[in-house]
């Protein structure tokens, strides 16, 4: 009998230490980030990731932030401003540790904390398991690609916290621990990523419906007051950056210039692709819960989602934003939907202390695993071996280190190789990397335009007294330059080099 009631408490206790779903889903991300290939292939997809690196390298070698630049040969010592300098910081000391697993190491765990936001936001107002797992469907697929590791996760994670704040009982109760909160929260997000620019514009929303309602008798002043205070508060902190007031100046200068959204991310969304579709959804089903609780909705809420909708319409890559500060209203009316319409009864996602404290055990525990596997089989990874298909010019980099005297200062890169070659070709400066905002779209539209042929192009490259060419083996330049004055040394499926024969150019 000892021995069946010693095994029933022992059957109990494992009980006791199921994950809620937030957990769960925190659990699972960051398990896939490194046993899934697609997982870590999009993680480190994008160039810049690895230019981040770089940066972040030069920040601790250093001890400063930059102020000029000195990763190209176009724009060497012209004034810089590295507004994401804090995340390359951490992108660099994650890569000191880890290598590159670093790199896919900070892009699971951030998709599975804002994951863990959004399902703990969800729950807590009301949103059954079956309808937060339907709305994540949609969700995912908005997110999928801007899934990468890069600056703009911290945004994500920010717009998370912000609106569990901004719908929790602490802003409705006027606590001045969130006034004091928005003022750090906006002072370390502005030196993580400019995105913080875009939060203040939520903030502005709340102010200005308070004092609106203020104004109609719908409110209080003193709402407005407060709404008002913590928007002066975040935007003040905002300016708390090495560069002060240069950075929402650069940034604002760059996204009002023409041609700005010629740029693939700022492109208008697309409704046919999939992420087009998945916003989409997510609107209609935002749509259909206002409807049905307009009376139990906040105003601003709603403005907020709907400015974030229009600014996803516009560019693309705000969709992310919409997905985040929609999700738990989508996930509170699949909810409704799936108790009216299936025989499926979920009672209400209640939180209790325990519940928590085992929560946060297991998120512990699986960052103590990842991190402790990590150390123990540390050991240096090329970007290549994490793809079935390499997107950067891995083993043409390879070969240009095994020739490097061959190879002159002054080289024309394709515009995504140049966060690359940054960080894996330290020895020669870029013609261009991905720092858009740095270069100006005057000067990417010129390196483009030789990328794609146009005519003037051969002139161009003389200009620029260039020495040698590395770009992707199917682009139009590297046909073009087939021939007796620029000789082609070295060709795999995904970059091509040529090298300049000074003699036959002459």
């Amino acid at each position: 009998m000892s021995i069946f009631c010693t095994a029933r408490d022992t059957i109990v206790g494992v009980d006791k230490l199921k994950p809620t779903l937030a957990g769960a889903c925190f659990a699972v991300v960051v398990a896939l980030g490194f046993l899934n290939p697609l997982q870590r292939w999009y993680a480190l997809f994008s160039g810049d990731s690895f230019m981040h690196v770089r940066i972040g390298q030069e920040i601790l070698r250093t001890g400063h932030v930059p102020v000029s630049d000195v990763l190209s040969f176009t724009h060497f010592g012209a004034p810089y401003v590295a507004h994401e300098w804090l995340f390359e910081v951490l992108l660099a000391l994650l890569y000191r540790a880890f290598d590159i697993d670093g790199l896919v190491l900070f892009s699971a765990v951030a998709l599975a904390t804002l994951l863990w936001l959004l399902v703990k936001q969800a729950t807590g107002r009301g949103a059954r398991w079956p309808g937060t797992l339907l709305a994540l469907i949609p969700f995912l697929f908005a997110f999928a690609p801007m899934y990468r590791a890069r600056p703009h996760l911290i945004t994500a994670l920010g717009f998370a916290v912000g609106a569990f704040v901004l719908n929790g009982s602490a802003w409705r109760k006027r606590d001045w621990r969130v006034l004091l909160g928005f003022a750090a929260g906006l002072a370390l997000w502005t030196n993580f990523h400019m995105g913080s620019m875009i939060f203040l514009g939520i903030l502005a929303i709340e102010a200005g419906t308070s004092a609106v309602l203020a104004a109609c008798g719908k409110s209080t002043w003193d709402d407005c007051r407060w709404t008002t205070a913590v928007l002066a508060a975040a935007s003040l902190g905002s300016l708390a950056t090495p560069y002060g007031i240069k950075i929402p100046m650069q940034v604002l200068g760059f996204i009002t210039a023409p041609g700005f959204r010629e740029i693939q991310e700022h492109q208008p969304l697309d409704f046919t692709m999939p992420q087009g579709i998945a916003v989409l959804l997510l609107a209609v089903g935002l749509a259909a819960y206002v409807r049905i609780n307009r009376h139990r909705l906040r105003v601003t809420e709603v403005l907020e989602v709907a400015f974030l909708g229009i600014l996803t319409v516009y560019s693309r890559r705000n969709s992310m934003l919409f997905a985040i500060m929609s999700f738990s209203l989508t996930a509170l009316a699949l909810s409704e939907l799936v108790q009216t319409y299936t025989k499926i009864r979920v009672g209400k996602t209640k939180t209790r202390g325990p519940e928590i404290r085992v929560e946060v055990l297991w998120i512990v525990c699986t960052l103590a695993f990842v991190t402790s596997t990590l150390l123990t089989l540390k050991q240096p990874i090329s970007a290549g071996q994490y793809y079935g298909r390499s997107v950067h010019p891995v083993q043409a980099v390879e070969y240009i280190h095994k020739h490097l005297s061959e190879f002159g200062d002054r080289m024309y890169n394709a515009y995504n190789f140049g966060g690359y070659l940054t960080f894996a070709l330290p020895e020669r400066k870029v013609f261009i990397d991905g720092r858009a905002d740095f270069y100006g779209l005057e000067f990417m539209e010129e390196s483009h335009g030789i990328g794609l042929g146009k005519p003037g192009t051969l002139e161009q490259l003389t200009k620029w007294n260039i020495d040698w060419v590395i770009v992707g083996s199917k682009d139009v330049l590297a046909y073009l330059l087939q021939g007796p004055v620029w000789k082609q040394v070295y060709r795999d499926q995904v970059a091509t080099i040529f090298q300049l024969n000074r003699t036959a150019s002459k």
